[in-house]
């Protein structure tokens, strides 16, 4: 009966020695990917940041740019008006021309 004592305390240390190693096993695996994601989650942070970093250059430059179109749109609009006041006088003048041709007797 001793010797039955002790078989079924050594299977139980046994037991318990298995079930530590398991979990010191699962544990260090746990820990590994545990790393490996952390590294993976650093390099992925890394990149969104060069992204937004390249996104915030891009916006920069598009603001620089729609203030160089607004500049040029104005430019347009005055020339456009220039043009107008031009085009009326140019009318005006082919008006008179076209009078004074009326007037004067030709040949």
């Amino acid at each position: 009966m001793l010797l039955a004592v002790w078989i079924a305390l050594a299977v139980g240390v046994l037991a318990v020695a298995l079930a530590l190693v398991t979990a010191a096993v699962k544990g260090l695996r746990g820990w590994r990917t545990l790393r490996g994601l952390r590294r993976s989650l650093e390099e992925a942070a890394g990149q969104v940041l060069a992204v937004a970093a390249t996104a915030e250059e891009r916006a920069g430059e598009l603001t620089d740019q729609l203030e160089r179109l607004t500049e040029a749109t104005e430019r347009l609009e005055r020339s456009l008006a220039e043009l107008r006041v031009l085009a009326g006088a140019a009318a005006e003048v082919r008006g008179t021309v076209a009078r004074i041709q009326g007037v004067v007797p030709t040949k």
